[in-house]
């Protein structure tokens, strides 16, 4: 039997997808928020999995009550739990190819399902078993049974509508806040009047589906949002998020900005098509104003997981130009965009190391590689593996198979002893491979640096980086200021200060100021730096002398941080440095010092515009 032309192109641009989705199956690392949900599934009844594992998480619970399910059956390996949420990614961009044949042409299908099949932020949630894959799976669903109705006026569709939008609701907040702006939209500009009742009575079914997760949704509401961590967005987030959405390309960019051009010099004026546009344009803006207002007035929820299901109207609206061309043309630039989008993906965007590689596993396999293949000169050399992560994590991975920690030194119980620096100073080992997380206390990383100064390589995941740091290669530090007179404290508050400037280092972004001091008590003295910047933005650090306290007759306290975390660190200012000494003890500092190390570029590549992994 003869396979129509449409359906093998479709069946390409879903091999494209299943392609680039399934790169590295099944042997991907978990994400810290996969991670996080695993954790909250190993209960041994339903109702301690809603106490526990959902109302305390701020999502709506069905992925929640998929995982617990699914890994009682199929256990916890990456590919097992993994694979549901890649065939629902998959599935979104057969999916988005029906919306657009839908509302335009076949053509319109498939440019929009290849903008979706291989672009990252579109790959990277099919990857994360977590709400967005089958929240997009959902979105989109309800869409696709809409339109369907809306052309039938057949009860099925209505009825497949109303389940999809209940599990939208059931999904993620954001998902059902999408599917109400899309039912919404289409029953303004494209339902018939007899129809828009029985459209009520699909979204008054979808309600009364949702209505036992009502009690969950009203505790989650009451949390008051996901906690400081996440800060309201800048006024330009828009456009970078239409950046996320086209890989930060250029090419793939300037592809639709070329394909508008055009098609605005080619076009015959369709009047119904501008209705469709401009209500593709308010699928994507009003979610997008809603929750810029909300994230300011009331609590910060705009990032570019939450966005994610806005991304599918914005491609329908970009590939709905393709109207204007010719069947071959269309193909010609939905070719154009599996083939150059996927090389970016794995190149450009670097993909297997955002989004595949995570510090929970990867450094296990990295510290092999670094030995035997990317510094065969370090063969036979003593390097140590030190890591700082959750603790419960790692018993996970530990209990479940994923990961062999057992050679791995742990930096927090050694922190807590008082002894971290004495033991980097008397480690008998070349080098060491320290990992470090955003949760990490800057000074592990700074301490490292001061015993270990030369970085020979790294590599960044998307929360966290890996330093291969080494004791006697020559020093990667870039000297910024000293103070090397020595000072008498007691009955004394503060010593001299040391004030360095600082701005871009190109590279050189880990900060460590150390001091030493000798004799006496110190009590609750602090090294303290205040950073000021350029246009008046101000915050400070300390860190306490007893908790460097050794045996050596001198001893070091070190204070670090990344430069880049400085408010305003962009447009330059002063670090001020210098020793509290709160209860006038008596003991002698011999000097101030302020440093700059190098260290490895990538912090949360996956959106970064640049990313840099190692």
């Amino acid at each position: 039997m003869k396979i129509p032309s449409s359906n093998l192109f479709l069946l390409i641009v879903l091999a494209f997808a299943a392609g680039v989705r399934f790169y590295g199956f099944p042997w991907m690392d978990f994400h810290h928020d996969e991670i996080s949900a695993l954790l909250r599934t190993r209960f041994d009844s339903f109702a301690d999995l809603i106490d526990q594992g959902v109302r305390v998480d701020g999502h709506p619970g069905f992925v929640q009550w998929f995982l617990w399910a699914w890994t009682g059956a199929f256990g916890y390996h990456p590919g097992v739990v993994k694979l549901p949420f890649i065939l629902s990614g998959i599935a979104t961009v057969w999916l988005l190819y029906g919306v657009g044949k839908a509302l335009f042409s076949g053509r319109v299908g498939w440019l929009a399902a290849s903008f979706m099949a291989v672009l990252q932020y579109g790959v990277i949630f099919s990857q994360w078993a977590r709400p967005y894959a089958f929240g997009m799976l959902f979105v989109l669903g309800a869409t696709w049974f809409l339109l369907n109705y809306l052309r039938t006026n057949k009860l099925r569709d209505l009825l497949c509508f109303a389940g999809a939008a209940a599990l939208c609701g059931y999904t993620h907040y954001m998902a059902l806040l999408q599917v109400l702006v899309v039912s919404g939209m289409l029953s303004i500009f494209q339902a018939e009047k007899h129809q828009r009742k029985w459209l009520v009575m699909g979204g008054l079914l979808a309600a009364l589906v949702w209505i036992p997760h009502l009690n969950i949704t009203l505790y989650h509401l009451s949390l008051g949002g996901v906690g400081d961590w996440l800060q309201p967005p800048s006024p330009d987030f828009w456009e970078r998020l239409i950046a996320m959405s086209f890989n930060h390309s250029w090419v793939i960019g300037g592809l639709a900005m070329l394909m508008l051009l055009l098609a605005i010099f080619k076009w015959k004026w369709s009047r119904k098509d501008w209705m469709k546009r401009s209500m593709l344009l308010g699928m994507w803006l009003i979610p997008f104003l809603m929750v810029f207002v909300y994230s300011h007035r009331v609590s910060a929820l705009m990032h570019y997981a939450s966005m994610f299901f806005i991304l599918p109207f914005l491609l329908l609206l970009v590939a709905s130009f393709g109207q204007a061309f010719h069947r071959e043309s269309v193909k010609f630039m939905a070719v154009f965009v599996l083939l150059f989008g996927t090389f970016e993906l794995f190149s450009v965007r670097q993909h297997v190391g955002t989004n595949l590689r995570t510090e929970y596993q990867d450094p296990l396999r990295y510290l092999s590689e670094v030995e035997s293949e990317i510094h065969p000169d370090l063969h036979g050399k003593k390097i140590r593996l030190l890591m700082d992560l959750r603790p419960d994590v790692v018993a996970f991975l530990q209990e479940e198979g994923i990961a062999d920690f057992s050679k791995v030194e742990w930096v927090e119980p050694i922190w807590k002893t008082g002894l971290w620096s004495h033991y980097l100073d008397t480690a008998t080992v070349d080098g060491i491979l320290i990992v470090t997380t955003p949760a990490s206390k800057p000074e592990y990383l700074a301490t490292a640096q001061w015993y270990f100064p030369a970085f020979i390589t790294g590599r960044a995941y998307h929360t966290a980086s890996a330093h291969l740091l080494w004791r006697d290669a020559g020093s990667s530090a870039m000297h910024l200021g000293i103070h090397s007179a020595a000072e008498s404290f007691g009955g004394k508050d503060y010593g001299h200060s040391l004030t360095v400037d600082i701005s871009d280092r190109d590279g050189y972004h880990y900060l460590c100021v150390n001091a030493a001091f000798s004799g006496g008590a110190v009590g609750d003295a602090q090294l303290v730096y205040e950073w000021t910047s350029s246009d008046g933005r101000k915050t400070w650090r300390s860190a306490y002398l007893k908790n460097f306290r050794q045996a050596a007759p001198s001893q070091y306290v070190l204070l670090g941080g990344d430069i880049r975390d400085l408010p305003g660190y962009r447009v330059g200012g002063r670090l001020n440095t210098y020793i509290w000494n709160p209860q006038r003890d008596s003991f002698t500092v011999e000097y101030l010092q302020v440093n700059t190390y190098r260290g490895v570029e990538g912090r949360y590549g996956l959106f970064s515009e640049n990313p840099k992994v190692n």
